[in-house]
């Protein structure tokens, strides 16, 4: 499910009807771009993605909803290095 403000909708008699995405050739070359930039960046931080330039030319619901979704398959571990200790000082 994604984020109210990323759903693309119109209203109609009172109902709320969602716009899907077209199967066509430039939505699913821009999909495919977004997935390639995730693997590219395994390994990375989270921050470090540039998908802030690939809005540019979409609808920004679009390529955030897509960016929302590959994340959500994603495992992020946060790397730290200070040492935690588990006594209490």
């Amino acid at each position: 499910m994604l984020p109210s403000e990323l759903l693309v909708k119109k209203i109609y008699k009172g109902k709320i009807i969602p716009k899907f995405v077209p199967l066509n050739e430039e939505c699913l070359k821009m999909a495919e771009e977004l997935i390639h930039i995730f693997e590219r960046f395994v390994g990375r931080r989270q921050g470090d993605l540039p998908l802030d330039e690939l809005e540019e030319g979409y609808d920004y619901r679009l390529i955030r909803g897509l960016i929302i979704l590959l994340e959500r398959r994603c495992v992020f571990e946060v790397r730290s290095e200070v040492e935690f200790s588990d006594e209490v000082l």
